[in-house]
């Protein structure tokens, strides 16, 4: 593969994570309508071999399509919730119901800042759950609302909003491609006088890993 190649996947995965590389192979041969074979998407240089062949067409979706360029552009600070690789697909698939949410700029800040809690509810076998913190606040729950339509298969469809208390972050309208600074857009809402302290457990706490 040409280093100029690999130096533009680089701006996405530092490291050209396999798991980065595979779902990207996945993503591009479906929008190509094309089949894989196992060493395009099973080995580090049969993924590469395959970007590079099919180059041409695929860094026009990297910039032009939108459920391939959002997970390029948001890949590096929510990694671990793709080690779950079908989430990707689902995503894609079902992009023109939750692309408009998963485009926001206070839900990307819960797929930066959640990333442990997100990938457990993702690799749970258990019956899903939204974490009490999260019941509090719309973009949360719009993202678990995702969450919950990918484990359990149910029908694709927009969260419904309800007039509620809950405070809604005045980001939420707000349409971008990849993740805000945090200077410009934090969870000061997420205060912990708003909930019992007995809410919070390690799992639940707001970090940045």
């Amino acid at each position: 593969m040409s280093m100029n190649i690999k130096s533009i996947l680089a701006k996405y995965s530092s490291n050209l994570r396999r798991d980065f590389l595979a779902i990207l192979v996945k993503l591009s041969a479906k929008k190509l309508n094309m089949y894989t074979v196992r060493n395009d998407w099973r080995t580090k240089k049969g993924m590469l071999d395959f970007l590079e062949r099919n180059w041409e067409a695929i860094s026009k979706f990297i910039v032009s399509d939108p459920a391939i360029s959002w997970f390029c552009n948001n890949y590096s600070n929510m990694a671990q919730a793709f080690t779950d690789r079908k989430f990707a697909f689902f995503i894609q698939d079902n992009w023109s119901s939750v692309g408009d949410i998963l485009s926001r700029a206070d839900v990307l800040t819960i797929l930066q800042y959640q990333k442990p809690v997100i990938k457990q509810m993702l690799e749970t076998k258990d019956p899903v759950q939204i974490p009490p913190i999260w019941a509090q606040f719309q973009p949360s729950r719009d993202l678990f609302h995702i969450i919950k339509m990918y484990k359990t298969g149910s029908p694709v469809e927009s969260p419904k909003v309800s007039p509620c208390n809950s405070p809604r972050l005045d980001t939420t309208e707000e349409t971008i491609d990849s993740f805000p600074q945090m200077n410009e857009y934090d969870f000061g809402n997420f205060e912990p006088d708003l909930v019992d302290p007995g809410f919070f457990d390690q799992q639940f706490i707001f970090s940045d890993e």
